[in-house]
Order: C-alpha cells, then structure tokens, then sequence
C-alpha cells in the first residue's frame, strides 16, 4: 500500500468529521508503504510485521499507523486494559489509521476481537478483562495473557498469525495436524504476546541467571518448537465446524453458528465440573494427560471445587477435553440422554458432585440456551436435593 503525504491531507478534514472530532486535530502522517494485513489476522501480528518492516518496537508502530495516539501511553495496547484497540476500535482511531495507512474502518475493525461479535463473541470483547472474568465469548475462556500458535504457520508465515488463534474455539492447526503450543520451545514459559513478537521469529525475553550480568536473552526460536500431533477425528471433525462457524457470512449461518456456539460453551462448562478422564476415551494422549492431571487436582466424587481462576481458564489442553465431551452431546440424537453419562441429573436426592455446577448456573444462567441443551439446564437447576455422600 502506497500513498503520499498530499493525499492523506486532503482525506484529513473527510476523515475527522466522519469520526466527529474537532478539526483542526493532528492525525499521523501517512506512512510511505505498509504492510497489508493478511485475512484472518491480528492486530498485533499486523503491527509486528510493521515493526519489523520498519525496525521499530511494536509501540512505535502502533503510535506511527495510528493505532494509539501519538500522546497515549504505549500501555494501551496491553491485553489488561479494557480499552486495548485489540478488543475493538473506535472511529477516533479508524480516523488514525485510515490517515496513517490508507487502510479503511471495516479493514481495520477486522484485525480485532469486535469481528467475532454475535458470533463466537456474545458481548462487547471490551468486557473481557472485568473482574468477574466473565462476558468475553460465548464462555469465559479466554486468556489474554496467553499467545497460541503453531510452529509450522510460524515458518511458513513469517510468524504473522491469525485472530481466531486468540479464541478458544481454535485450539489445533488442521494444515499442519498439530495442537497450538502456548510455551517457548527454549525457556519453556508461557508466550505472552505483551512480550513476544511471533514476527521475529525469536523469543528474546530477559531470563537473567544467578550471578549473570547483565541478563541473557532467551533464544528460543519458535519455528523450531514442536507441537504435538493431532490424530483424534472428533478434534478434527469439531475443529473444521467451528473455523466454518468463525467465517459464517450470511444471517442464516451465522445464526447457525451463535446457536452451536452458544450450546457448546454451557455443555463444556458442565464437563468441566463433571468429566473425568473416562470420557475421553479415543482423545489423542496429549488431550487425555492434561484432563488427567486437572481431574487429580479437583476430584470430582463430591463436587469439583476450583479456584475462580482455574475455572475461569483451566488451560487449553483441559478446555479442549471439555469441548470435545460437549460436542459429543450437544450434537447427539437426545442430548440429555448423552448428558446423563457424565451424571444421572434426574436421581433424587442428587449426586453431590452435581452442586458446584447446579450454583454456577444458579448464578450465571446459561444465555439464549437452545431447545437441545434446554432439558439439560432445567435438570440441573432444578435439582435442590443433594445426598450427602456418593448416593448409591
């Protein structure tokens, strides 16, 4: 994309007052050529690649193609701030960008969690970080501190990733048959994208060793990071379905997919209290491991108490198990039926390990629940009465 400074000129005056704002006001200048976003992808992977293309910090670049403004602080691109341009835009910094890089709104409104809205998203994405954790998509497993990828697409893309990476509905790469991987290949921490740029091929975090000075810098080099193979068909069936459902174009299919997504999220938040490992009989070992060591941590037989930030993100492995379980019943013939193999949720007096999940949706009711989960959610509100050990 190719533009000079007279042409972003003359579009400022249009520019502002479409985004209603006070002219005169300063916007960026426009820049001599950019990279153009690829589809599907991120804010932050399209910065990245301006950074490197420029050889700037990924701050820089942002003040630069109008993303924040020249006087705001860089921490506004942070995943923590409820008003991070990673969330969604306004038409204040559409305006920015558009001078900047030519690029228009709806352009730059994809390159952010605002595009899967109605869909894999219920609310506004700019709820994503309140305090309760909850209204981020159609589930509250999002964890905006944790970058997914796959090493593969990171060779074969110049580290440029897609947006739906960022969701809990992606959670495997069916091109190269491989689960996404959350941890550098070298120091084996978390790849949070406030530090890491995928573009630069290069973890490069600060890892400071005992009397070292100054810091080393870590050189794990994501490409060469290995991802575990996907083998399982039902991932792989349920994967196609939901990156089908992610770019649903016409109001009946996107209709279609609010409503899976909607039935699969409040299904997987039951297998989350209630699976064990027994009913992930045929998942790929790496899937059946993690729910192995979460269903350790929280014995299920008399309720599953977790901590509020366990259920909130217990993981991607573990959260893919559940969405695996979910799938098998929100898309049987009699979906209770199916659901009755995680607990018998018409038994009176109730299976006590049915209690945590009864209070959860006691407190945040399942939304717009479908007729083919609706049987499920009644029967487990409705049970009052719980036995006191494991009935028999």
């Amino acid at each position: 994309m190719n533009s000079h400074d007279e042409g972003a000129q003359q579009t400022r005056p249009a520019l502002v007052a479409a985004a209603g704002l006070p002219w005169p006001r300063p916007l960026p200048r426009r820049l001599s050529s950019v990279p153009l976003p690829r589809p599907g992808e991120s804010l932050l992977s399209w910065l990245d690649a301006v950074a490197l293309d420029f050889d700037v910090s990924r701050d820089q670049a942002a003040q630069a193609t109008g993303v924040i403004a020249a006087d705001e602080a860089p921490a506004r691109l942070s995943l923590t701030s409820a008003h991070s341009p990673v969330f969604s835009l306004d038409d204040e910094t559409t305006a920015r960008i558009e001078a900047a890089t030519g690029l228009s709104g709806s352009e730059a409104r994809n390159l952010t969690l605002g595009r899967f809205v109605g869909t894999a998203l219920r609310t506004s994405p700019t709820r994503a970080v309140s305090s309760s954790g909850r209204g981020v998509a159609a589930g509250p497993w999002i964890d905006h501190t944790e970058l997914r990828f796959c090493p593969g697409c990171v060779a074969a893309d110049d580290g440029r990733g897609p947006l739906a990476w960022s969701l809990p509905w992606v959670f495997c790469c069916l091109v190269h048959r491989c689960y996404l991987i959350t941890i550098c290949p070298a120091c084996r921490i978390k790849v949070r994208p406030a530090e890491v740029s995928l573009a630069r091929g290069v973890c490069g975090r600060a890892a400071r060793e005992r009397g070292a000075e100054p810091a080393l810098r870590c050189p794990g080099r994501f490409r060469d990071a290995e991802a575990p193979p996907l083998r399982d068909p039902e991932l792989i069936r349920l994967q196609e379905l939901l990156l089908e459902h992610l770019q649903a174009d016409s109001e009946a299919s996107r209709d279609r997919a609010r409503a899976d997504f909607q039935d699969l999220s409040e299904i997987a938040v039951m297998a989350l209290f209630l699976a064990t490992p027994a009913h992930l009989d045929g998942a790929d070992p790496v899937i059946h491991d993690a729910f192995s060591c979460f269903s350790r941590r929280y014995f299920v037989k008399h309720g599953r108490l977790m901590r509020e930030r366990d259920r909130f993100y217990p993981g991607m492995l573990v959260l893919t198990g559940c969405l695996r379980v979910a799938s098998q019943i929100v898309f049987a013939d009699d979906p209770l039926q199916a659901a009755l193999s995680l607990s018998d949720l018409r038994k009176r007096p109730a299976n006590p390990a049915v209690r945590p999940l009864r209070r959860s949706w006691i407190t945040r009711p399942p939304v717009h629940s479908g007729e083919r989960i609706r049987s499920i959610v009644e029967a487990v509100q409705e049970n009052s009465e719980f036995s006191r050990g494991w009935p028999s």
